[in-house]
Protein backbone atom coordinates (compact mmCIF):
# COMPACT_ATOMS: atom_id res chain seq x y z
CA UNK A 1 0.00 0.00 0.00
CA UNK A 2 1.31 3.32 -1.13
CA UNK A 3 1.11 6.61 1.39
CA UNK A 4 0.83 9.62 -1.07
CA UNK A 5 1.01 12.66 1.31
CA UNK A 6 0.97 16.61 -0.38
CA UNK A 7 3.55 18.54 1.48
CA UNK A 8 2.51 22.00 -0.78
CA UNK A 9 1.54 22.47 -4.03
CA UNK A 10 3.05 20.78 -6.24
CA UNK A 11 5.05 18.47 -3.94
CA UNK A 12 4.10 15.03 -2.98
CA UNK A 13 5.99 12.28 -0.39
CA UNK A 14 5.01 8.79 -1.92
CA UNK A 15 6.41 6.02 0.14
CA UNK A 16 5.40 2.51 1.06
CA UNK A 17 2.63 2.70 4.06
CA UNK A 18 4.49 0.53 6.50
CA UNK A 19 8.31 0.33 4.61
CA UNK A 20 11.86 1.18 5.83
CA UNK A 21 12.95 4.64 6.68
CA UNK A 22 15.43 6.05 4.53
CA UNK A 23 18.37 7.07 6.10
CA UNK A 24 18.01 10.71 4.59
CA UNK A 25 14.99 10.69 6.11
CA UNK A 26 15.64 9.26 9.82
CA UNK A 27 19.44 11.30 9.60
CA UNK A 28 17.10 14.84 9.28
CA UNK A 29 19.29 15.38 5.91
CA UNK A 30 15.76 15.53 3.72
CA UNK A 31 13.08 17.72 4.95
CA UNK A 32 9.58 18.72 4.42
CA UNK A 33 9.35 21.52 5.73
CA UNK A 34 8.41 23.14 1.60
CA UNK A 35 8.62 26.91 1.47
CA UNK A 36 5.56 27.69 -0.69
CA UNK A 37 3.33 26.37 -3.56
CA UNK A 38 4.95 26.00 -6.54
CA UNK A 39 2.67 24.67 -9.17
CA UNK A 40 -1.25 23.46 -9.19
CA UNK A 41 -1.09 19.60 -9.60
CA UNK A 42 -3.24 16.82 -8.57
CA UNK A 43 -2.09 13.60 -7.75
CA UNK A 44 -4.23 10.22 -7.28
CA UNK A 45 -3.20 6.28 -6.16
CA UNK A 46 -4.04 3.67 -8.79
CA UNK A 47 -3.75 0.10 -8.97
CA UNK A 48 -0.69 0.29 -10.17
CA UNK A 49 1.19 3.52 -8.68
CA UNK A 50 0.43 7.36 -8.58
CA UNK A 51 -0.67 9.45 -11.78
CA UNK A 52 -0.07 13.49 -10.93
CA UNK A 53 -1.88 16.06 -13.48
CA UNK A 54 0.24 18.88 -13.93
CA UNK A 55 0.24 21.33 -16.04
CA UNK A 56 1.64 20.46 -19.21
CA UNK A 57 1.13 16.77 -19.25
CA UNK A 58 -0.19 13.80 -17.08
CA UNK A 59 2.93 12.12 -15.23
CA UNK A 60 1.79 7.73 -14.71
CA UNK A 61 4.48 6.34 -12.16
CA UNK A 62 4.18 2.80 -12.14
CA UNK A 63 5.21 1.43 -8.77
CA UNK A 64 6.44 -2.43 -8.46
CA UNK A 65 7.62 -3.25 -5.19
CA UNK A 66 9.53 -6.16 -3.82
CA UNK A 67 9.40 -5.71 -0.21
CA UNK A 68 12.75 -4.55 1.51
CA UNK A 69 14.39 -5.99 -1.71
CA UNK A 70 13.90 -2.85 -3.52
CA UNK A 71 11.55 -1.51 -6.03
CA UNK A 72 11.41 -0.04 -9.50
CA UNK A 73 9.51 3.16 -10.96
CA UNK A 74 8.37 3.07 -14.90
CA UNK A 75 7.30 6.39 -16.30
CA UNK A 76 6.43 7.16 -19.56
CA UNK A 77 7.94 10.02 -21.79
CA UNK A 78 7.01 12.37 -24.37
CA UNK A 79 8.69 12.71 -27.75
CA UNK A 80 9.69 16.64 -26.91
CA UNK A 81 10.40 15.87 -23.15
CA UNK A 82 13.93 16.43 -22.30
CA UNK A 83 15.76 15.46 -18.89
CA UNK A 84 18.37 16.93 -16.63
CA UNK A 85 19.65 16.57 -13.14
CA UNK A 86 21.76 13.48 -11.50
CA UNK A 87 24.80 15.54 -10.72
CA UNK A 88 27.94 14.11 -11.10
CA UNK A 89 27.24 11.01 -12.48
CA UNK A 90 27.87 11.48 -15.97
CA UNK A 91 30.49 14.15 -17.30
CA UNK A 92 29.33 13.56 -20.87
CA UNK A 93 26.50 15.75 -21.18
CA UNK A 94 24.02 17.79 -19.48
CA UNK A 95 21.17 16.78 -21.21
CA UNK A 96 20.53 13.38 -20.06
CA UNK A 97 18.06 11.83 -21.51
CA UNK A 98 18.92 8.65 -23.62
CA UNK A 99 21.57 7.44 -20.73
CA UNK A 100 22.02 5.20 -18.28
CA UNK A 101 23.42 6.07 -15.02
CA UNK A 102 23.94 4.77 -11.80
CA UNK A 103 23.80 5.96 -8.42
CA UNK A 104 27.32 4.83 -6.65
CA UNK A 105 29.89 6.64 -4.81
CA UNK A 106 32.50 6.02 -6.48
CA UNK A 107 36.37 7.28 -6.75
CA UNK A 108 37.24 8.95 -10.06
CA UNK A 109 34.42 7.17 -11.91
CA UNK A 110 31.30 8.89 -9.87
CA UNK A 111 31.90 11.18 -7.35
CA UNK A 112 28.67 12.28 -6.65
CA UNK A 113 25.41 11.01 -8.26
CA UNK A 114 22.61 12.43 -7.11
CA UNK A 115 19.26 10.70 -7.68
CA UNK A 116 17.08 13.55 -9.00
CA UNK A 117 15.58 14.08 -12.76
CA UNK A 118 13.60 17.10 -13.69
CA UNK A 119 11.95 17.35 -17.03
CA UNK A 120 11.35 19.97 -19.23
CA UNK A 121 7.58 19.28 -19.30
CA UNK A 122 7.35 20.55 -15.22
CA UNK A 123 8.18 17.89 -13.17
CA UNK A 124 10.88 16.73 -10.84
CA UNK A 125 11.17 13.86 -9.13
CA UNK A 126 13.91 12.77 -6.17
CA UNK A 127 14.52 9.07 -5.65
CA UNK A 128 14.62 9.04 -1.45
CA UNK A 129 16.94 5.57 -1.14
CA UNK A 130 20.25 5.29 0.04
CA UNK A 131 20.96 1.80 -2.10
CA UNK A 132 22.17 1.39 -5.18
CA UNK A 133 20.30 2.59 -7.85
CA UNK A 134 19.72 2.53 -11.97
CA UNK A 135 18.31 4.89 -13.93
CA UNK A 136 17.62 4.35 -17.34
CA UNK A 137 16.26 7.76 -19.01
CA UNK A 138 15.05 6.39 -22.60
CA UNK A 139 17.89 4.34 -22.78
CA UNK A 140 16.44 0.89 -23.08
CA UNK A 141 13.39 2.21 -24.30
CA UNK A 142 13.39 5.77 -25.53
CA UNK A 143 9.57 6.30 -24.30
CA UNK A 144 10.33 5.09 -20.65
CA UNK A 145 12.32 6.14 -17.78
CA UNK A 146 12.83 3.24 -15.68
CA UNK A 147 14.16 3.44 -12.20
CA UNK A 148 15.85 0.62 -10.35
CA UNK A 149 16.52 0.49 -6.88
CA UNK A 150 18.71 -2.39 -4.69
CA UNK A 151 16.94 -2.20 -1.61
CA UNK A 152 14.86 -0.56 0.61
CA UNK A 153 10.86 0.48 0.55
CA UNK A 154 9.55 2.25 -2.35
CA UNK A 155 10.12 6.21 -1.41
CA UNK A 156 10.20 9.21 -3.68
CA UNK A 157 9.24 12.99 -3.89
CA UNK A 158 7.36 14.01 -7.00
CA UNK A 159 7.63 17.81 -7.68
CA UNK A 160 5.83 20.05 -10.20
CA UNK A 161 6.85 23.52 -11.36
CA UNK A 162 6.22 25.93 -13.70
CA UNK A 163 10.12 26.01 -15.22
CA UNK A 164 12.73 24.21 -14.30
CA UNK A 165 14.17 27.32 -12.09
CA UNK A 166 11.34 26.96 -10.51
CA UNK A 167 12.14 22.88 -9.88
CA UNK A 168 15.57 23.28 -8.30
CA UNK A 169 14.14 25.69 -6.00
CA UNK A 170 11.57 22.84 -4.73
CA UNK A 171 14.19 20.35 -5.37
CA UNK A 172 16.43 22.00 -2.27
CA UNK A 173 13.46 22.33 -0.36
CA UNK A 174 13.54 18.97 0.33
CA UNK A 175 17.11 18.54 -0.18
CA UNK A 176 18.50 21.31 1.84
CA UNK A 177 19.39 24.87 0.48
CA UNK A 178 23.08 25.39 -0.16
CA UNK A 179 25.75 26.48 2.58
CA UNK A 180 26.75 29.82 2.49
CA UNK A 181 30.60 29.37 2.98
CA UNK A 182 32.56 31.62 4.82
CA UNK A 183 34.15 34.64 2.57
CA UNK A 184 37.52 33.27 2.27
CA UNK A 185 36.15 30.54 0.82
CA UNK A 186 35.03 32.77 -2.16
CA UNK A 187 38.44 33.21 -2.79
CA UNK A 188 41.47 30.93 -4.09
CA UNK A 189 42.37 28.22 -2.53
CA UNK A 190 45.86 26.86 -2.98
CA UNK A 191 46.53 23.44 -1.75
CA UNK A 192 50.48 22.81 -0.48
CA UNK A 193 52.69 20.25 -2.19
CA UNK A 194 52.49 17.24 0.22
CA UNK A 195 56.10 16.18 0.73
CA UNK A 196 58.13 18.47 1.01
CA UNK A 197 56.22 21.34 2.69
CA UNK A 198 57.04 22.11 6.06
CA UNK A 199 55.84 24.80 8.54
CA UNK A 200 59.00 27.21 7.55
CA UNK A 201 57.63 26.44 3.58
CA UNK A 202 54.35 27.35 4.23
CA UNK A 203 55.37 30.72 5.84
CA UNK A 204 57.58 31.81 3.12
CA UNK A 205 54.77 30.49 0.23
CA UNK A 206 51.93 32.52 1.55
CA UNK A 207 54.88 35.36 1.95
CA UNK A 208 55.61 34.65 -1.41
CA UNK A 209 51.94 35.07 -2.64
CA UNK A 210 51.51 38.01 -0.99
CA UNK A 211 54.40 39.58 -2.15
CA UNK A 212 54.10 38.46 -6.34
CA UNK A 213 50.44 39.87 -5.62
CA UNK A 214 48.34 37.36 -6.39
CA UNK A 215 45.14 37.13 -4.21
CA UNK A 216 45.07 34.22 -2.20
CA UNK A 217 42.68 33.40 0.85
CA UNK A 218 43.43 29.61 1.85
CA UNK A 219 46.79 28.12 2.00
CA UNK A 220 45.92 24.05 2.66
CA UNK A 221 48.19 20.86 3.76
CA UNK A 222 47.78 17.78 2.62
CA UNK A 223 48.48 14.57 4.95
CA UNK A 224 51.79 14.35 5.57
CA UNK A 225 50.84 17.39 7.75
CA UNK A 226 50.03 14.72 10.55
CA UNK A 227 52.95 12.62 12.44
CA UNK A 228 51.10 9.36 10.94
CA UNK A 229 50.63 9.50 7.34
CA UNK A 230 47.33 9.35 6.37
CA UNK A 231 45.86 9.11 9.56
CA UNK A 232 42.23 8.20 9.90
CA UNK A 233 42.07 7.95 13.50
CA UNK A 234 41.49 10.01 16.30
CA UNK A 235 44.68 10.05 17.60
CA UNK A 236 46.52 11.98 15.05
CA UNK A 237 48.61 14.57 15.76
CA UNK A 238 50.80 17.39 14.30
CA UNK A 239 54.32 16.10 12.86
CA UNK A 240 56.36 16.62 14.73
CA UNK A 241 59.41 17.20 12.13
CA UNK A 242 57.63 18.87 9.61
CA UNK A 243 55.30 21.26 11.96
CA UNK A 244 56.65 21.59 15.12
CA UNK A 245 54.44 22.63 18.29
CA UNK A 246 55.93 23.77 21.73
CA UNK A 247 54.90 21.12 23.82
CA UNK A 248 54.96 23.77 26.76
CA UNK A 249 52.27 25.14 25.56
CA UNK A 250 48.58 24.31 26.12
CA UNK A 251 47.37 21.37 23.01
CA UNK A 252 45.41 23.89 21.46
CA UNK A 253 46.71 26.84 21.34
CA UNK A 254 47.07 29.49 18.54
CA UNK A 255 49.40 31.52 20.11
CA UNK A 256 52.06 34.07 17.77
CA UNK A 257 55.02 31.41 19.52
CA UNK A 258 53.93 28.35 16.94
CA UNK A 259 53.56 28.86 13.36
CA UNK A 260 49.84 29.23 13.39
CA UNK A 261 50.57 32.71 14.24
CA UNK A 262 52.24 34.34 10.99
CA UNK A 263 49.90 32.71 9.07
CA UNK A 264 47.19 34.96 11.18
CA UNK A 265 49.08 37.70 10.68
CA UNK A 266 49.49 37.53 7.01
CA UNK A 267 46.01 37.03 6.87
CA UNK A 268 45.76 33.73 5.32
CA UNK A 269 43.48 30.81 6.28
CA UNK A 270 44.34 27.15 7.30
CA UNK A 271 42.87 24.06 5.17
CA UNK A 272 43.87 20.45 6.81
CA UNK A 273 43.55 17.54 5.02
CA UNK A 274 41.68 14.65 6.37
CA UNK A 275 41.11 10.89 5.47
CA UNK A 276 37.98 8.98 6.76
CA UNK A 277 37.13 5.27 7.87
CA UNK A 278 35.48 5.50 11.19
CA UNK A 279 31.66 4.86 11.70
CA UNK A 280 29.71 7.68 11.86
CA UNK A 281 26.79 5.79 12.35
CA UNK A 282 26.84 5.80 16.16
CA UNK A 283 26.82 9.68 16.02
CA UNK A 284 23.52 9.34 13.99
CA UNK A 285 21.79 6.85 15.73
CA UNK A 286 22.45 6.97 19.21
CA UNK A 287 19.55 4.44 19.86
CA UNK A 288 21.92 1.41 19.80
CA UNK A 289 23.11 2.12 23.13
CA UNK A 290 20.66 -0.47 24.32
CA UNK A 291 22.28 -3.67 21.81
CA UNK A 292 25.34 -2.59 22.91
CA UNK A 293 25.14 -3.54 26.37
CA UNK A 294 22.91 -6.72 24.69
CA UNK A 295 26.26 -7.64 22.44
CA UNK A 296 28.32 -7.00 25.88
CA UNK A 297 26.11 -9.73 27.52
CA UNK A 298 26.68 -12.25 24.95
CA UNK A 299 30.10 -11.90 25.60
CA UNK A 300 30.33 -13.16 29.12
CA UNK A 301 28.19 -15.55 28.63
CA UNK A 302 30.21 -16.66 25.89
CA UNK A 303 33.41 -16.39 27.88
CA UNK A 304 31.28 -18.20 31.41
CA UNK A 305 30.60 -20.70 28.89
CA UNK A 306 34.30 -21.14 27.46
CA UNK A 307 35.74 -21.22 31.29
CA UNK A 308 33.62 -24.41 31.54
CA UNK A 309 34.23 -26.69 29.11
CA UNK A 310 38.34 -25.89 28.63
CA UNK A 311 40.55 -27.00 31.52
CA UNK A 312 42.96 -24.16 30.83
CA UNK A 313 42.81 -19.99 30.00
CA UNK A 314 44.07 -18.75 26.99
CA UNK A 315 43.93 -14.81 26.93
CA UNK A 316 44.71 -14.69 23.23
CA UNK A 317 40.94 -17.22 22.60
CA UNK A 318 38.73 -14.55 24.78
CA UNK A 319 37.29 -11.58 24.60
CA UNK A 320 36.10 -9.48 21.43
CA UNK A 321 38.00 -9.14 18.46
CA UNK A 322 36.97 -6.20 16.01
CA UNK A 323 37.85 -5.36 12.66
CA UNK A 324 37.13 -1.62 13.52
CA UNK A 325 39.80 -0.57 15.70
CA UNK A 326 39.56 3.05 14.73
CA UNK A 327 35.92 3.84 15.95
CA UNK A 328 35.25 4.91 19.46
CA UNK A 329 31.83 4.28 19.71
CA UNK A 330 30.71 7.15 22.31
CA UNK A 331 32.56 9.43 20.39
CA UNK A 332 31.55 11.90 17.77
CA UNK A 333 34.30 12.13 14.67
CA UNK A 334 34.53 15.96 14.90
CA UNK A 335 35.43 15.66 18.60
CA UNK A 336 38.97 15.13 18.15
CA UNK A 337 39.49 18.04 15.29
CA UNK A 338 38.88 20.82 18.14
CA UNK A 339 41.95 21.24 19.32
CA UNK A 340 43.18 22.00 15.49
CA UNK A 341 40.86 24.24 14.96
CA UNK A 342 41.65 25.94 18.25
CA UNK A 343 45.23 25.79 16.61
CA UNK A 344 43.82 27.85 13.89
CA UNK A 345 42.49 25.46 10.88
CA UNK A 346 39.39 27.01 9.32
CA UNK A 347 38.89 24.71 6.85
CA UNK A 348 39.11 20.84 6.04
CA UNK A 349 39.28 18.95 3.05
CA UNK A 350 37.68 15.40 3.17
CA UNK A 351 39.64 13.47 0.70
CA UNK A 352 37.51 10.41 -1.09
CA UNK A 353 40.36 7.74 -0.09
CA UNK A 354 38.92 5.07 1.61
CA UNK A 355 35.16 6.71 2.13
CA UNK A 356 33.81 6.07 -0.98
CA UNK A 357 35.30 2.91 -1.21
CA UNK A 358 33.16 -0.08 -0.73
CA UNK A 359 32.94 -2.08 2.64
CA UNK A 360 31.45 -5.36 1.92
CA UNK A 361 32.31 -6.64 5.56
CA UNK A 362 31.74 -3.75 7.90
CA UNK A 363 28.29 -3.92 9.78
CA UNK A 364 28.04 -0.39 10.21
CA UNK A 365 26.74 0.54 14.21
CA UNK A 366 26.57 -3.04 14.69
CA UNK A 367 23.91 -3.25 12.47
CA UNK A 368 23.84 -1.18 8.87
CA UNK A 369 25.40 -3.38 5.99
CA UNK A 370 27.59 -1.53 3.72
CA UNK A 371 24.71 -1.61 0.78
CA UNK A 372 22.47 1.23 2.45
CA UNK A 373 25.54 3.32 4.29
CA UNK A 374 27.61 3.65 1.34
CA UNK A 375 25.73 6.36 -0.79
CA UNK A 376 25.03 8.24 2.60
CA UNK A 377 28.73 8.11 4.19
CA UNK A 378 29.92 11.21 2.23
CA UNK A 379 26.85 13.19 3.23
CA UNK A 380 27.47 12.30 6.78
CA UNK A 381 30.39 12.93 7.49
CA UNK A 382 29.66 16.50 5.62
CA UNK A 383 26.86 17.01 8.07
CA UNK A 384 29.03 15.82 11.42
CA UNK A 385 32.11 18.06 9.98
CA UNK A 386 29.80 21.60 9.26
CA UNK A 387 27.07 20.78 12.30
CA UNK A 388 30.61 19.84 14.91
CA UNK A 389 32.80 23.64 13.25
CA UNK A 390 29.55 25.96 13.56
CA UNK A 391 28.55 24.61 17.08
CA UNK A 392 32.34 24.50 18.37
CA UNK A 393 33.27 28.10 16.93
CA UNK A 394 30.09 29.69 16.21
CA UNK A 395 31.36 30.31 12.81
CA UNK A 396 30.36 29.04 9.35
CA UNK A 397 32.38 26.32 8.05
CA UNK A 398 34.70 25.51 4.75
CA UNK A 399 34.34 22.00 4.36
CA UNK A 400 35.04 20.73 1.38
CA UNK A 401 34.49 16.85 -0.26
CA UNK A 402 34.96 14.63 -3.65
CA UNK A 403 32.07 12.31 -2.60
CA UNK A 404 28.53 13.53 -2.37
CA UNK A 405 24.96 12.35 -2.92
CA UNK A 406 21.57 13.99 -1.96
CA UNK A 407 21.46 16.75 0.48
CA UNK A 408 25.31 17.23 0.28
CA UNK A 409 24.81 20.90 -0.64
CA UNK A 410 23.85 22.25 2.75
CA UNK A 411 26.68 21.11 3.98
CA UNK A 412 29.86 21.41 2.16
CA UNK A 413 31.14 22.25 -1.45
CA UNK A 414 32.88 20.04 -3.85
CA UNK A 415 35.42 19.26 -5.96
CA UNK A 416 35.52 17.24 -9.27
CA UNK A 417 38.17 14.94 -6.77
CA UNK A 418 41.48 14.08 -8.51
CA UNK A 419 40.53 13.87 -12.16
CA UNK A 420 42.03 17.48 -12.91
CA UNK A 421 40.22 20.78 -14.19
CA UNK A 422 39.37 19.93 -17.69
CA UNK A 423 36.22 20.21 -19.75
CA UNK A 424 34.35 17.01 -18.17
CA UNK A 425 35.04 18.24 -14.64
CA UNK A 426 32.89 21.84 -16.04
CA UNK A 427 30.09 18.97 -17.23
CA UNK A 428 30.20 17.87 -13.47
CA UNK A 429 29.60 21.31 -11.91
CA UNK A 430 27.18 21.74 -13.95
CA UNK A 431 25.07 18.79 -14.15
CA UNK A 432 25.75 19.14 -9.97
CA UNK A 433 23.89 23.15 -10.92
CA UNK A 434 20.94 21.07 -12.29
CA UNK A 435 20.60 19.37 -8.76
CA UNK A 436 20.87 22.40 -6.83
CA UNK A 437 24.51 22.05 -5.62
CA UNK A 438 26.33 25.38 -6.19
CA UNK A 439 29.55 25.31 -4.51
CA UNK A 440 31.10 23.53 -6.88
CA UNK A 441 34.85 23.64 -8.88
CA UNK A 442 37.62 21.36 -9.49
CA UNK A 443 41.49 21.23 -9.39
CA UNK A 444 42.91 24.03 -11.67
CA UNK A 445 45.63 22.63 -14.33
CA UNK A 446 47.75 25.31 -14.30
CA UNK A 447 49.22 24.85 -17.03
CA UNK A 448 46.41 24.82 -19.58
CA UNK A 449 45.25 28.68 -19.68
CA UNK A 450 41.84 28.06 -20.99
CA UNK A 451 41.62 25.65 -17.66
CA UNK A 452 42.92 28.47 -15.58
CA UNK A 453 39.88 30.65 -17.07
CA UNK A 454 36.94 28.41 -15.88
CA UNK A 455 38.53 27.27 -12.75
CA UNK A 456 39.07 30.95 -11.39
CA UNK A 457 35.20 31.72 -12.90
CA UNK A 458 33.82 28.82 -11.04
CA UNK A 459 31.90 29.35 -7.79
CA UNK A 460 34.46 28.96 -5.61
CA UNK A 461 38.06 28.19 -6.78
CA UNK A 462 41.77 25.70 -5.79
CA UNK A 463 44.78 25.06 -7.09
CA UNK A 464 46.15 21.71 -5.50
CA UNK A 465 50.15 21.26 -6.06
CA UNK A 466 49.47 17.83 -4.00
CA UNK A 467 52.60 15.88 -5.12
CA UNK A 468 54.07 18.50 -7.29
CA UNK A 469 55.35 21.97 -7.29
CA UNK A 470 52.46 23.92 -9.34
CA UNK A 471 53.09 27.34 -7.33
CA UNK A 472 52.68 30.48 -9.48
CA UNK A 473 55.95 31.64 -9.36
CA UNK A 474 57.25 27.82 -10.35
CA UNK A 475 55.59 27.90 -13.86
CA UNK A 476 55.87 29.69 -16.96
CA UNK A 477 55.79 33.18 -16.80
CA UNK A 478 52.71 33.14 -18.75
CA UNK A 479 50.85 31.09 -16.71
CA UNK A 480 51.84 32.91 -13.66
CA UNK A 481 50.74 36.22 -14.57
CA UNK A 482 47.48 34.53 -15.97
CA UNK A 483 47.00 33.21 -12.66
CA UNK A 484 47.62 36.34 -11.40
CA UNK A 485 45.21 38.33 -13.82
CA UNK A 486 42.22 36.00 -13.15
CA UNK A 487 43.14 36.17 -9.10
CA UNK A 488 42.66 39.61 -9.64
CA UNK A 489 40.08 39.31 -11.78
CA UNK A 490 37.88 36.90 -9.25
CA UNK A 491 38.76 39.59 -6.53
CA UNK A 492 37.21 42.20 -8.05
CA UNK A 493 34.08 40.08 -8.50
CA UNK A 494 34.08 39.63 -4.91
CA UNK A 495 31.17 41.83 -4.21
CA UNK A 496 29.16 39.58 -6.90
CA UNK A 497 30.39 36.18 -6.51
CA UNK A 498 29.03 36.48 -2.83
CA UNK A 499 25.34 38.32 -3.81
CA UNK A 500 25.46 35.05 -5.81
CA UNK A 501 26.14 32.65 -3.06
CA UNK A 502 24.27 34.04 -0.85
CA UNK A 503 21.35 34.28 -3.24
CA UNK A 504 22.14 30.56 -3.94
CA UNK A 505 21.96 29.38 -0.04
CA UNK A 506 17.79 31.01 0.04
CA UNK A 507 16.69 30.21 -3.39
CA UNK A 508 18.65 27.12 -4.28
CA UNK A 509 19.35 28.79 -7.58
CA UNK A 510 23.09 27.84 -8.34
CA UNK A 511 25.83 30.48 -9.25
CA UNK A 512 27.26 28.69 -11.81
CA UNK A 513 24.01 28.17 -14.24
CA UNK A 514 23.59 25.50 -17.04
CA UNK A 515 22.07 27.68 -20.24
CA UNK A 516 19.49 25.07 -20.45
CA UNK A 517 18.93 25.85 -17.33
CA UNK A 518 17.94 29.31 -17.64
CA UNK A 519 16.95 29.03 -21.19
CA UNK A 520 14.39 25.94 -20.80
CA UNK A 521 11.83 27.22 -23.86
CA UNK A 522 14.31 25.86 -26.54
CA UNK A 523 16.45 22.47 -27.16
CA UNK A 524 19.28 25.29 -28.84
CA UNK A 525 21.50 24.98 -25.77
CA UNK A 526 20.97 21.39 -24.50
CA UNK A 527 24.59 20.09 -26.27
CA UNK A 528 26.24 23.29 -24.71
CA UNK A 529 28.68 22.12 -22.33
CA UNK A 530 31.62 24.86 -23.10
CA UNK A 531 29.24 27.67 -21.16
CA UNK A 532 27.05 28.81 -18.90
CA UNK A 533 25.92 31.62 -16.70
CA UNK A 534 27.69 33.15 -14.12
CA UNK A 535 24.72 34.49 -11.56
CA UNK A 536 22.33 36.38 -13.03
CA UNK A 537 24.21 38.85 -15.69
CA UNK A 538 27.29 36.91 -16.74
CA UNK A 539 28.30 34.43 -19.26
CA UNK A 540 30.91 32.45 -19.20
CA UNK A 541 32.78 30.55 -22.38
CA UNK A 542 35.07 27.94 -21.65
CA UNK A 543 37.50 25.68 -23.38
CA UNK A 544 35.83 25.66 -26.97
CA UNK A 545 35.11 29.57 -28.30
CA UNK A 546 32.41 28.68 -30.77
CA UNK A 547 29.66 30.15 -28.77
CA UNK A 548 25.89 29.79 -28.41
CA UNK A 549 24.54 33.63 -26.50
CA UNK A 550 20.82 33.81 -25.25
CA UNK A 551 18.74 36.20 -26.60
CA UNK A 552 19.80 39.71 -26.28
CA UNK A 553 23.06 41.77 -26.49
CA UNK A 554 25.98 40.69 -24.38
CA UNK A 555 29.36 43.07 -24.08
CA UNK A 556 32.53 41.65 -23.69
CA UNK A 557 33.72 42.24 -19.98
CA UNK A 558 37.34 42.76 -21.44
CA UNK A 559 36.97 44.84 -24.70
CA UNK A 560 33.72 46.35 -24.39
CA UNK A 561 32.52 44.84 -28.17
CA UNK A 562 28.76 44.01 -28.03
CA UNK A 563 27.93 40.04 -29.41
CA UNK A 564 24.60 38.51 -29.95
CA UNK A 565 23.55 34.96 -31.21
CA UNK A 566 26.12 32.53 -32.32
CA UNK A 567 29.40 34.19 -32.46
CA UNK A 568 33.62 32.44 -32.89
CA UNK A 569 34.93 34.47 -30.22
CA UNK A 570 38.36 35.90 -30.36
CA UNK A 571 40.09 35.93 -26.85
CA UNK A 572 42.20 39.29 -26.14
CA UNK A 573 45.30 39.37 -25.16
CA UNK A 574 46.11 38.52 -21.60
CA UNK A 575 42.84 36.52 -21.28
CA UNK A 576 42.39 32.55 -22.22
CA UNK A 577 38.18 32.62 -22.52
CA UNK A 578 35.42 34.86 -23.27
CA UNK A 579 33.34 36.62 -20.07
CA UNK A 580 30.53 38.65 -21.37
CA UNK A 581 28.05 40.75 -19.34
CA UNK A 582 24.57 41.17 -20.44
CA UNK A 583 23.12 44.47 -21.56
CA UNK A 584 20.30 46.04 -19.54
CA UNK A 585 17.51 46.57 -21.23
CA UNK A 586 16.94 50.74 -21.90
CA UNK A 587 13.74 52.19 -19.90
Amino acid sequence: MLCLEKLRGGVYHVRAEKGKTSMFTRYGILKEDISRDYADCSAERTDGGVTFGCKKRDVAVAVAEYGDKGFCLHIPLTKDERIFGMGDANRDSVMIRGKTLNVWVANVASYGPMPVVLSTHGWAMIVNSTYYQKFDIGDSDKDTLEISVAGGSVDFYFLAGDSLLDLVQAITDVTGKPVMLPAFGYGLTFVETEKTTDARQLLDDIRMMRDRKIPCDVFGLEPSWMETYYDASTEKKWSKDRFWMPHWLPENTSSHRTFMGPVRFMGMQLSLWLCENYDLLYEEDRNEKANVATAELQVDLAEEAFRKNVDFADAHMQGVMKSDNITKEDEAWFEHLKKFVDNGAACFKLDGNTQVMPHPDRLWAKKYFDDEVHNVYPVILAKQMQQGFAEHTDRRAMIYTAGANLGTQQYAATWAGDTGGGPRTLVACLNYAMCGHTNTTCDMDIMDVKAIHYAFLSTWTQICSWAYYFHPWFLPPENEEMIRVYSTLRSSLFPYFYEAAHNASVTGIPVMRPLPLVCEGTARFDDVCNAYMLGDSLYVGAFDMHLKLPEGEWIDYFTGKTYQGDVEYEVPHGYAGALLVKKALSW
